[in-house]
């Protein structure tokens, strides 16, 4: 089934990548993203949608949203069209692509899932 798509302002998306543009310890290049975008505009149709929760948060797509708002000094009235997903179809979607149960579960090197363990309150 096709997803619903909206057009968003760049305004109004609520995206997770800090200011910075990096997460801590894991490190990205924007170069090629950010020509991609400087070159061809966002192309939804060619690559993929951003995907957002109808209330604009990001899900899928925040480094460009990130280049976007904060380093391609874009009107920020911009609208771009975004796929609507809840959060649970979209990690549903996820985790299926994956191939896994739990896309947050750690597996030992022998394939192993363990237990989740339970954490005591502080006493």
């Amino acid at each position: 089934m096709a997803k619903e798509i909206k057009n968003f302002k760049l305004s109004d998306l609520n995206c997770a990548v800090p200011v910075s543009g990096q997460y801590e310890g894991l490190p990205y290049e924007y170069s090629g993203l950010k020509k991609s975008l400087q070159d061809e505009g966002y192309k939804p149709d060619k690559y993929d949608y951003i995907a957002v929760t109808s209330a604009g948060k990001v899900l899928f797509g925040g480094r460009r949203v990130w280049l976007m708002q904060k380093d391609m000094s874009m009107d920020q009235s911009t609208e771009v069209a975004c796929e609507i997903w809840t959060e649970k179809e979209f990690r549903d979607n996820l985790i299926a692509k994956m191939g896994v149960k739990d896309y947050m579960a750690k597996k030992t090197s022998d394939g192993v899932t363990p237990p989740k363990k339970s954490v005591a309150p502080p006493m």
